[in-house]
């Protein structure tokens, strides 16, 4: 997910800041979604805001960010 976003900023996950460790615990959100990926993939979904861009994770895990007040979703 961190990838996704610095394509979206057009720079390395090295170089955004805050780190994405201020808006979600990522081995928190890791072990979430995979502890639920074998059961039903579509059962769990974590939705937060990191800098301007809407951040959807679902087991499996897929994970689509937007622009915030945007619907343009990219995986």
């Amino acid at each position: 997910m961190i990838e996704a976003v610095a394509r979206k900023e057009d720079i390395s996950p090295s170089e955004l800041s805050p780190p994405l460790f201020s808006a979600v615990e990522p081995e928190a959100l890791d072990a979430l979604v995979q502890s639920d990926a074998d059961s039903d993939p579509e059962q769990i979904e974590v939705t937060f805001t990191y800098l301007d861009y809407v951040v959807q994770v679902q087991s499996g895990p897929t994970v689509s960010i937007s622009i915030q007040g945007k619907n343009a979703p990219e995986s």
